[in-house]
């Protein structure tokens, strides 16, 4: 007799392995380039089990695209990255999300137009940022936001 798969408990399951191996491969100094290729699949397979959940937000979508544009800047794919930070700012402002959303969007795009060699809309981006910022009332979350903005070259 066989088992049945429970389809919602394995997306459930996977939506938060695949993001949180995915920050494992983020953290990881010395990656190689088959590991910069899994962390991009592991942040793809979070967002798709995110999506077919029946409880996925435009909170989970906008955290989902913001760590692929992370990882495709990470991995030095600027359009990607921006592509990516787009749709989390839209989701951010589709779901009227708190500010700390919106700030980390904004710090996506960000990092993605100075990779890019855009510089003046990176430092726009990045002033959108900080206008966010200010108003995240968590000090501990407008703290790691602020260190997050501060770690971008112009």
């Amino acid at each position: 007799m066989s088992e049945k798969f429970d389809e919602a408990a394995g997306h459930r399951h996977f939506s938060a392995a695949c993001f949180n191996a995915t920050w494992t491969f983020i953290d990881k100094a010395d990656r190689s380039e088959d590991e910069t290729e899994a962390m991009i699949h592991a942040s793809h397979a979070s967002l798709h089990h995110w999506r077919a959940r029946a409880d996925v937000t435009d909170l989970q979508l906008s955290v989902g695209y913001w760590q692929l544009s992370r990882v495709y800047s990470e991995a030095r794919r600027g359009e990607e990255a921006l592509r990516y930070g787009l749709l989390s700012l839209e989701a951010a402002r589709r779901g009227a999300l708190e500010p700390f959303y919106s700030a980390y969007a904004r710090e996506a795009l960000a990092r993605a137009a100075a990779l890019l060699g855009r510089r003046a809309e990176a430092a726009s981006f990045l002033e959108e940022a900080r206008e966010d910022a200010a108003r995240v009332t968590d000090a501990e979350s407008r703290k790691v936001l602020e260190s997050d903005l501060s770690g971008i070259a112009l």
